[in-house]
């Protein structure tokens, strides 16, 4: 459905490759490396924003409110 809708409003798929990654500083063009890399990321990057959050809550920034979050992070009043 979407292919032939997009055929005919000429919208192309945009294809777009990685060919290399840097990794800690390492240039690597081996596409299992990097699919791992990514693998590796997506798999802990819910750990880590869980992490960084419970490290915020306990040293006070923002606490379970998200407003004072947002002002503890961003420094300027939020408009209601």
């Amino acid at each position: 459905m979407w292919n032939i809708i997009n055929e005919n409003i000429n919208k192309r798929s945009q294809k777009n490759d990685i060919s290399y990654l840097n990794i800690n500083g390492t240039i690597t063009h081996n596409s299992h490396v990097i699919a791992n890399t990514f693998n590796t990321y997506f798999l802990t990057v819910a750990q880590h924003i869980h992490t960084e959050n419970s490290k915020n809550q306990n040293s006070g920034v923002g606490g379970n409110n998200p407003l004072n979050y947002l002002y503890n992070v961003f420094k300027q009043s939020i408009p209601y």
